[in-house]
């Protein structure tokens, strides 16, 4: 529930910068393109590694977790098991996009 709350105040923290500064061309520059495919890979990671956390528990073999797993709607279960992958392309994203501002920053400084 925590990596959800902040995944959505990561993903408003953009749209105060445009309500409180109007344009914003930085996210329309290749610097602020890097910086945006950074921030999708920060959201998606943050909002799905709990759940992959909380998946990996709950498929462990103690018995709190079996009890707790049991007592899991269906619904929840399965959502569950499909949002705890979603981690894997949110850091691919955040370490091409954290590569891409880096190879961009080298080319400007040179």
């Amino acid at each position: 529930m925590t990596g959800i709350v902040c995944s959505i105040l990561l993903l408003c923290i953009p749209i105060f910068l445009k309500i409180m500064f109007g344009e914003i061309l930085f996210f329309q520059s290749d610097t602020g393109k890097m910086v945006g495919v950074i921030h999708i890979g920060a959201v998606l990671f943050i909002a799905s590694y709990p759940a992959h956390r909380y998946n990996k528990y709950l498929n462990s073999e103690t018995t709190s977790a079996m009890l707790e797993k049991n007592q899991i709607p269906a619904f929840n279960r399965i959502a569950i098991d499909r949002l705890s992958w979603i981690w894997i392309p949110g850091v691919l994203l955040m370490v091409v996009g954290i590569i891409m501002l880096i190879q961009h920053l080298w080319e400007v400084i040179i």
